[in-house]
């Protein structure tokens, strides 16, 4: 906590960097493009996701995230669905930058300079590679603050804030049935490792119960369902996020580091091992936070690059700490101003969404396509309606992939199929061959709404 307020008093550069980051958030008011926009509605659905994929009969017969979408219901009565977007958006956001900004205080806390590079290395680790994650909102996002916030406490050694760390962490089970990956973390916190071995399974093992129980019994069985749906994906249809996690050496913040890393160690692998006793395990520094690393690589999704990234900067940082930089206060304003301008020139260049905001009857069924479609066109619509496919692409039947396929792919679509499913909308921005059975009846930016005759 005392960090925590010499942060908040004295690092006025940082609440600078913290207040634009918002600012330029606010003028652009991105968008989310998926899972956030669906959180948000379900509550009308009863909470329950069949009530409104149709044809996906390998969807999780449970909410898998129970928890979060009844807060986000709860949020949606007072201030209504945009605003809740927006809360968990900033919420997002700011958890973030001042989990970064308590990680890198610790560790650069014997330079007289610290707070400079606090701001640039906060500054560097968000924008962009990361960015672009928080937006989204996720139970996930939520996980990894929380996780970055467990790092800072086995930094900063503090019993009473690891212990609140780990009943926050027991609050937040219910949000997310995925939420276990993040419990590793537990072993950077305090020093005797029957200690840390203890909470860890403690902890397990309340997740394993309260899930099991939240699913009716259904939860393990469903870590097997996943993975089947991962498999019976049609090839065709990608899915970004699931990209290979090693894609994020293309970044160039990322790869940056990891070449500066690299030289590091082969120039100088001698290494004072025992400094930053947090990360040791037995005699290794750095052993705990690497096999972390190794652990949210190994689902190899480009989607744990907000987890990893950071584990990589604090490994950097620590590396790198002692490097004298000598910048006088006229050039470090200079400075700062290069970063506000830079953090314009990116957030402008960030793609801002202009989501569909179709009217449609009540209890149609639609067919949109899987590119954020699927996620706007529930959200805005007024009336409760039916839609495919559902959010895990391989949870829907082979038909309804084949016409994901045949919209964004080849660029048409063929009646028959479409009749098949007695939809009576298909919401599409990718048709270049148009059927007869299909009549225009809205348009919202690059998206169509077509009524099926």
């Amino acid at each position: 906590m005392l960090a925590f307020r010499r942060i908040l008093s004295c690092n006025y550069t940082l609440l600078s960097i913290i207040l634009l980051i918002l600012v330029i958030f606010c003028i652009r008011a991105p968008f989310p493009s998926d899972d956030l926009l669906r959180d948000v509605i379900i509550g009308k659905y009863g909470f329950n996701y069949s009530n409104l994929y149709i044809y996906a009969p390998r969807i999780t017969p449970y909410n898998q995230y129970i928890g979060f979408d009844k807060i986000l219901f709860m949020l949606v009565q007072h201030i209504g669905q945009i605003w809740t977007v927006r809360v968990v958006q900033v919420t997002c956001i700011l958890g973030y930058i001042i989990a970064l900004a308590l990680i890198f205080n610790k560790l650069l806390d014997s330079r007289p300079d610290k707070q400079e590079l606090i701001v640039l290395l906060v500054t560097y680790t968000v924008i962009a590679p990361i960015m672009s994650r928080l937006i989204l909102g996720r139970p996930e996002v939520i996980f990894t603050i929380w996780a970055l916030f467990g790092v800072a406490c086995g930094l900063y050694k503090n019993h009473i804030a690891s212990i609140a760390w780990i009943f926050i962490g027991i609050c937040l089970i219910p949000l997310y049935w995925l939420g276990f990956l993040y419990l590793p973390v537990t072993f950077l916190l305090f020093n005797k490792h029957y200690v840390k071995t203890m909470v860890f399974i403690i902890m397990m093992a309340l997740y394993l119960f309260s899930w099991q129980i939240l699913s009716n019994y259904e939860w393990l069985s469903s870590l097997l369902l996943w993975f089947h749906n991962i498999s019976d994906r049609i090839p065709e249809v990608t899915v970004n996020e699931n990209n290979t996690i090693f894609s994020m050496v293309l970044i160039p913040q990322v790869g940056i580091v990891l070449f500066m890393l690299s030289y590091k160690f082969q120039k100088n692998f001698t290494i004072n091992w025992r400094r930053c006793s947090f990360m040791k395990v037995g005699k290794h520094k750095y052993t705990c936070l690497l096999l972390l690393c190794i652990w949210f690589c190994m689902p190899n999704m480009i989607r744990y690059i907000d987890i990893v990234f950071p584990l990589v900067m604090v490994i950097a940082v620590d590396q790198f700490k002692d490097v004298k930089l000598s910048l006088n206060k006229v050039v470090y304003k200079n400075f700062i101003t290069i970063i506000s301008v830079y953090l314009v020139i990116m957030a402008q260049s960030m793609p801002t969404i202009k989501p569909p905001k179709f009217n449609l009857p009540a209890n149609a069924k639609v067919l949109a396509s899987f590119d954020g479609a699927n996620y706007y066109v529930p959200f805005f619509a007024k009336e409760k309606i039916q839609i495919a496919p559902s959010m895990e692409i391989g949870a829907n039947e082979y038909g309804i992939q084949q016409l994901i396929v045949d919209i964004q792919k080849n660029n048409n679509v063929n009646c028959v199929s479409l009749k098949k499913y007695n939809f009576n909308y298909l919401v599409e921005k990718s048709l270049t061959s148009i059927p007869n059975c299909l009549k225009l009846a809205q348009v919202q930016g690059a998206y169509r709404l077509w009524k099926i005759q």
